[in-house]
């Protein structure tokens, strides 16, 4: 297990074009059919997707997934303030104005210069587009330990770790595209609408920076009082890590936004103006993989599936 753990930091941390995700996913595929876990990988969608499922959809009792396609490389993080959710879009929006105001910039140089108005109106729109463009579609950030390498070595450690009785009772899936959208979340809740249904789905999106582990039940899953007092029973702090599962509608955008009846799982840091927060993430910056949270997720969840 430590050897895949070793594997997917070394050797098969990017996951962005074509190429390497196929690598990724011939590798997982070889990988776990090893122990005898059953791989599929379903394509779908007009941008295609590639969805790695480990187990039986249809006959498991909950799914726990994460993506694993790697962002753009940014020169500012995307930083995410689930208790404040006015900051983030500030945030935002504040990205947003800049991005604008370079590209009027650009237009208003080219206005100066070549003196027509047409042409500067395609320069403004060129620049904005490819300024998109790059934010999605640009080179792969090298360092993604946190987004979203820790959530797909806590899924996989899950699924190899997970005893042979209880294997029935959890399917697991690797989704695609999140940062293009949730398009491999959403063409996989979309396939598998019929085998979902009231099943409840965990994601984990970026949970190896920060000592605050946040769980974050929707209104479906906080209704089932029977799951959510499960929940409870298995998800505890400890000395060095903090469980807060979260009574309140925070926000918190990844692939779990798909489904009905979702937890979304992250790690988080704290300050008294940001509240819990996270930063790093789509800069170089991210480089903290903090085993202690992948063991406590990874154990937590095998509990959890064991008495539901």
């Amino acid at each position: 297990m430590k050897d895949i753990t070793f594997d997917i930091l070394n050797k098969y941390k990017i996951r962005k074009s074509a190429r390497q995700k196929i690598d990724f996913e011939t590798y997982i595929k070889k990988s776990l059919e090893s122990y005898n876990l059953k791989i599929t990988v379903e394509e779908s969608g007009l941008i295609k997707s590639r969805n790695i499922i480990i187990g039986d959809i249809s006959k498991a009792q909950v799914i726990i997934g994460a993506h694993y396609d790697t962002c753009a490389v940014l020169p500012f993080p995307n930083i995410i303030t689930p208790q404040r959710m006015w900051i983030y879009i500030l945030y935002q929006v504040l990205l947003a104005s800049a991005m604008i105001v370079a590209s009027a910039a650009f237009a208003f140089i080219t206005e100066l210069l070549i003196k027509n108005h047409y042409i500067s109106i395609a320069v403004y729109v060129a620049v904005l587009l490819s300024l998109i463009f790059l934010m999605i579609f640009g080179k792969a950030n090298k360092n993604n330990y946190n987004d979203n390498t820790s959530g797909v070595i806590t899924v996989v450690q899950t699924a190899l770790k997970l005893e042979e009785q209880y294997k029935y009772k959890a399917a697991f899936v690797l989704f695609d595209n999140e940062e293009k959208g949730l398009l491999g979340s959403m063409q996989f809740a979309k396939k598998h609408k019929a085998d979902l249904k009231d099943k409840a789905l965990i994601n984990l999106d970026c949970v190896s920076d920060g000592d605050n582990i946040l769980i974050i039940p929707d209104k479906h899953f906080k209704a089932d009082c029977v799951l959510i007092d499960k929940l409870k029973s298995v998800f505890i702090s400890t000395n060095e890590k903090n469980i807060i599962i979260s009574e309140k509608k925070y926000f918190y955008p990844s692939d779990q936004m798909s489904f009905k009846k979702t937890l979304g799982i992250a790690s988080m840091k704290y300050s008294k103006i940001l509240g819990l927060y996270m930063d790093k993430i789509h800069t170089a910056k991210d480089t903290v993989f903090d085993e202690r949270n992948i063991t406590l997720l990874t154990d937590s969840l095998i509990n959890f599936i064991k008495i539901i």
